[in-house]
């Protein structure tokens, strides 16, 4: 079932957020599940101990999930109450952090951001877990590498950093787009990400896939030894040629 749902913590924040919010879910196609997108105005420390501080926001499967979130979140997410056993209300979530409701600009980028990670996941999903793999364990498959990686090396993540540059850019206009990032700079708040995302050009195209075959080369033995903790269906075999079918 279809089924994508816009929900706010208060009612300040859906009166600030929501218009533009709907904007950028139009510039995506529904995917064949259920996804909640969630606007958070408290902060979630839990969240931050695996994130990391500088999390603007996620996307993320919710059976399987091993997230530590707020009550009110998983409430959304699983019935407790009116079904024995518990059943999921969504198969698919996004959250955006208070931080990052705190301005249009950002709640848009990171919308878009994420949305564009759930459109990888329902329309490429061998190759979304495959980038996923890689980017939760390249300090395991190539150290060295990892010392340097920037976390927008990974092809799905440079992917979902140019999607959100153009959808914000179309919406919220270039000026305001690349002022936001430029207080993020002066305020030294992750400066090497924020350059980034104002250095690429909107005019780009990105192949996914082609992006992200020579990843599987360099590291397909140490891919093809990984454990792969994700959906069952979705498991690679990464000894094949063809490992994305």
């Amino acid at each position: 079932m279809k089924k994508r749902d816009l929900v706010f913590k208060s009612t300040q924040l859906e009166s600030r957020l929501r218009p533009r919010c709907e904007e950028v879910l139009e510039r995506f196609q529904p995917p064949d599940a259920r996804l909640l997108c969630f606007f958070d105005d408290e902060d979630q420390p839990k969240l931050t101990e695996v994130l990391g501080t500088l999390y603007c926001g996620l996307f993320s499967i919710v059976k399987g999930s091993t997230l530590r979130l707020p009550p009110y979140l998983v409430n959304l997410l699983v019935d407790h109450i009116d079904t024995v056993p518990s059943q999921y209300r969504y198969d698919q979530f996004i959250y955006v952090r208070d931080t990052t409701c705190q301005t249009v600009p950002g709640t848009v980028i990171t919308l878009a951001h994420e949305l564009t990670h759930c459109r990888q996941r329902n329309s490429v999903a061998k190759v979304w877990w495959a980038n996923t793999l890689l980017f939760w364990n390249l300090y395991k498959l190539d150290p060295v590498a990892h010392r340097a990686a920037k976390s927008w090396d990974i092809p799905h993540e440079y992917e979902a950093q140019l999607n959100s540059r153009c959808i914000s850019i179309e919406l919220l206009g270039e000026i305001a787009v690349d002022a936001h990032a430029a207080g993020r700079i002066h305020d030294n708040h992750d400066p090497d990400k924020w350059r980034f995302f104002q250095s690429l050009s909107t005019s780009s195209t990105y192949d996914l896939l082609d992006a992200t075959k020579p990843w599987v080369e360099r590291y397909r033995v140490g891919l093809q030894n990984l454990h792969q903790d994700i959906e069952p269906q979705y498991r690679i075999d990464f000894t094949q040629p063809e490992w994305w079918h």
